[in-house]
């Protein structure tokens, strides 16, 4: 990031041998942090209320029963500040999913248990939850451009922690990522929502899962990852971006498993693509 505040480049090259730092410094990607509002502020992108859809969509449904709403993002809003992954400039995203939290991305049967619908501002006009449904407090989103760093559960920190030589009072990489997350104003006590940028991981990294569950490979036990297609499907892993992260928050009532997250992916030819329809999601918690 040529964004990069000065005093965390400096951290991390007091902290790490200089190719370390270098491999590090390369792999901070930037990220749009979603916050709530104040009361009153006048933003487009929330979390609950209703969705903004255009006329001829259908409120989605799964196994007969509709979704939950979860936020809808101006992306009109979020364009000067660059995820880092080519989300388009203008539209707006409505995400859905499964009010009973039923699946959690590892069998490729969940496929429709989320949505990701795209709308056109000039078209879009909210729509009333149904009946089955009530619609979650609204809560408005201001949108911030942070950095984000690969977490410890990511392959590139293997390297990292390998290869590092310990200074100053650091203990391991987590301690510097903490610090680091310190250094540019990000609250550990506040939800973590955002767009784009290295997911805040409850568990593994979920780009393999994505790839081979969406390929129709069931991966909720080892058998899945040791299936034979694997080789062939594997390279496409690489493909599989973070679209969006929501987090448990008590303001909205979410509670993703036992405090956990929602991480709706997307391949990059898709979202090139426009193809919304594509994207995966996992729920993970500690």
């Amino acid at each position: 990031m040529d964004d990069l505040p000065a005093v965390v480049r400096g951290r991390i090259d007091t902290s790490l041998p200089g190719d370390v730092a270098t491999r590090l410094l390369a792999e901070i990607r930037p990220a749009v942090s979603l916050a709530h509002a104040p009361a009153g502020a006048s933003v487009r992108s929330r979390l609950g209320g209703g969705p903004l859809l255009e006329p001829d969509d259908d409120w989605p449904e799964y196994l007969d029963d509709p979704l939950a709403f979860l936020a809808v993002l101006d992306l009109a809003e979020l364009a000067a500040l660059s995820s880092g992954i080519g989300v388009p400039a203008t539209g707006l995203l409505n995400f859905f999913f499964d009010a009973e939290q039923s699946v959690w991305g590892f069998d490729p049967s969940d496929r429709g248990a989320w949505r990701v619908i795209q709308a056109d501002p000039s078209l879009a006009r909210e729509r009333e939850t149904p009946a089955e449904r009530v619609a979650s407090r609204r809560i408005g989103l201001t949108s911030a451009r942070i950095p984000t760093f690969p977490g410890w559960e990511e392959p590139i920190v293997e390297w990292i922690t390998a290869n590092r030589v310990p200074r100053h009072k650091d203990d391991g990489y987590i301690e510097l990522e903490d610090e680091l997350a310190r250094l540019v104003g990000l609250d550990s006590t506040q939800p973590k929502h955002r767009v784009g940028g290295w997911p805040d991981l409850e568990q593994a990294p979920w780009q393999l899962e994505c790839q081979l569950a969406s390929h129709g490979i069931y991966v909720g036990n080892p058998a899945g990852y040791a299936d034979p297609r694997r080789a062939i499907l594997e390279p496409g892993a690489a493909d599989w971006v973070m679209l969006a992260q929501f987090d448990s928050d008590d303001e909205i009532g979410w509670m993703w498993g036992d405090v956990g997250k929602l991480y709706f992916a997307i391949r990059r030819q898709d979202l090139a693509a426009g193809a919304f329809d594509q994207a995966w999601m996992v729920l993970q918690c500690g």
